[in-house]
């Protein structure tokens, strides 16, 4: 995407377009949206070749709003990410029905446990204040308690599946992401001594 988005900002600065000394933030925002619009394509696909906009729809508004407070796994590539994203997010999608037959609330007593411990997670470019982390957590815990109100006091429905997936694929994001800072955090050791 960054080749795509400095290509396109020499085109505009040779058309003078554009004041030069803008071109990093023009570059950056190109790429941003050339990002937002691939994945979007890719997530419209995803629905489409499996027709499941509620679900899909219900599983994103529900991990969107989980993962904004909790962090998680960050990869350092657009590709890598949406790679993985869309792989999770078919995955997901195919398996939707999984929790059919089982109670809800026992399943995911123990993925609540390892959200509310391994979250709000930092990452090694972009530490939490003392602040923002308890902003973070009673934010977090707003979106857990509505969640659970939502599965035990729902039926079975496709959105009670799409958030049992959220919280699983949180919970998992939030293990990776603690696993890839703690491969970080030892490197910089070994770096050091």
């Amino acid at each position: 995407m960054k080749k795509i988005a400095n290509k396109m900002v020499q085109i505009i600065v040779k058309e003078e377009l554009v004041d030069v000394s803008q071109i990093t933030k023009l570059s950056y925002g190109i790429e941003a949206g050339l990002e937002i619009v691939v994945s979007l394509g890719c997530i419209f696909l995803v629905i489409v070749f499996t027709n499941q906009i509620l679900f899909v729809s219900a599983f994103l508004i529900a991990f969107s709003l989980l993962r904004f407070f909790t962090g998680g796994l960050h990869l350092n590539k657009f590709r890598y990410c949406l790679m993985l994203s869309n792989g999770v997010l078919l995955v997901v999608t195919y398996n939707a029905k999984l929790f059919e037959h089982m109670l809800s609330i026992v399943n995911i007593i123990p993925i609540l446990l390892i959200i509310y411990f391994f979250s709000p997670q930092s990452s090694p470019k972009r530490q939490l204040s003392n602040k923002e982390r308890k902003v973070f957590s009673v934010r977090r815990n707003i979106v857990l308690i509505m969640f659970v109100a939502i599965i035990c006091f729902s039926e079975h429905s496709i959105i009670v599946y799409a958030i049992q997936w959220a919280l699983i694929i949180n919970a998992i994001s939030l293990i990776l992401g603690e696993l890839k800072n703690l491969f970080y955090m030892q490197n910089d050791f070994d770096k050091n001594n």
